[in-house]
């Protein structure tokens, strides 16, 4: 029987990359991943990458891999994967919306101050570091730039008309909005 591999992950932008680590590489012919129970590969390959579902954030995933030798199949080895959460209390401005030539891209919240006193004012969150990506209306990622200081300003002069999925990512979770260009 083939060794049982342990599985581990990370998260870049889109993605989730599952690899086996160590590798078994002890005469494995393939290895069989699934991902919420449906045959994704059977390919010689220790490593899958999975695309994130829609809406990008709060979603989860059971992934598990088996490999396979003259001598069989091992069992399965599990892991459940999560999106980062979303953003509570927090939201992306896009203005102007609809945009003809640039939109400016702010993270807004609600200070802990202004909650405490009832006002409920979303201001800019200027400390807001993370990862701006722009999709078109079939997830294709079209545009990505590091977001400092809460906010951005981006050229969609070139876009075709259309709606377009803002996508911000960082350690809080994952923001979504809608950019419309005429």
């Amino acid at each position: 029987m083939p060794p049982t591999p342990v599985v581990l992950a990370n998260v870049p932008p889109n993605r989730f990359t599952v690899s086996l680590t160590p590798p078994a590489n002890q005469g494995v012919i393939s290895y069989n991943w699934y991902v919420g129970g449906i045959l994704q590969s059977g390919e010689h390959n220790a490593t899958i990458r999975i695309p994130w579902a829609r809406p990008f954030c709060g979603n989860s995933y059971l992934v598990a891999v088996e490999t396979v030798n003259a001598c069989g199949t091992s069992a399965k080895r599990t892991v459940t994967l999560f999106d980062p959460p979303c953003f509570a209390g927090y939201s992306l401005r896009i203005s102007p919306n609809p945009a003809t030539s640039e939109a400016e891209i702010a993270v807004l919240g609600i200070p802990a101050e202004s909650r405490d006193n009832g006002l409920q004012q979303e201001q800019l969150i200027e400390g807001e570091t993370g990862e701006l990506v722009l999709y078109d209306r079939l997830g294709n990622q079209l545009y990505q730039q590091q977001l400092k200081g809460g906010k951005t300003t981006i050229n969609v002069s070139s876009l075709k008309p259309g709606t377009y999925m803002v996508k911000y990512y960082s350690q809080g979770g994952v923001l979504e909005g809608k950019l419309l260009k005429p």
